[in-house]
């Protein structure tokens, strides 16, 4: 999506903005990049080169809290945290702000049968409890169609929305036996 000029990929500027509009906490991951120009909302960590990446060990992280105010003088923050996995990951995000002191997270080992353990960001735990549900709705969309093959446009918009409907009330049938089980 394009608005006046801005490209709204996750960015430390969408985030802002949804927070900002709609009040919406925000879980996003980017790509860390290497570009010396740096503008106000850049994220504040740099990609690792492949000679840090050797020396920096797996389960490194870092987090920085930018901290913005809206037109109606109300703050809130946003927070970047940088993480080295088998690779550096890097995610944007307004929920679980602070410390993530004292979170790990169970990974395979290189030449190992057994799991190790390594520090993680707290928004890593976030981000993967809720980060499948678009894959899930693609998926469950493509398996479980009501669309037909037809060149009529009306048609195929109809079945469309048909099945977000369906997909829709399946989400909140299952939620809802989910919460009566507990």
């Amino acid at each position: 999506m394009v608005q006046s000029g801005v490209h709204w990929y996750t960015s430390i500027a969408l985030t802002a903005f949804l927070c900002e509009k709609y009040r919406w906490l925000f879980v996003g991951t980017i790509m860390p990049t290497d570009k010396k120009d740096r503008k106000g909302d850049d994220p504040p960590f740099l990609k690792l080169s492949n000679g840090a990446l050797k020396y920096v060990k797996r389960g490194w992280y870092r987090e920085a809290v930018i901290e913005k105010k809206t037109t109606s003088c109300s703050k809130y923050k946003i927070q970047c945290s940088t993480w080295r996995d088998k690779k550096q990951v890097m995610f944007i995000h307004t929920k679980c702000v602070g410390s993530s002191n004292g979170y790990t997270v169970q990974r395979h080992q290189k030449g190992s049968a057994r799991r190790i353990t390594i520090e993680t960001p707290l928004v890593r735990n976030k981000y993967a409890d809720h980060y499948n549900a678009v894959d899930k709705n693609d998926r469950d969309s493509t398996d479980y169609s009501t669309t037909i093959r037809t060149t009529r446009y009306y048609l195929r918009i109809f079945f469309w929305i048909l099945d977000r409907v369906v997909y829709t009330c399946y989400v909140v049938v299952c939620s809802l036996a989910n919460a009566n089980r507990k």
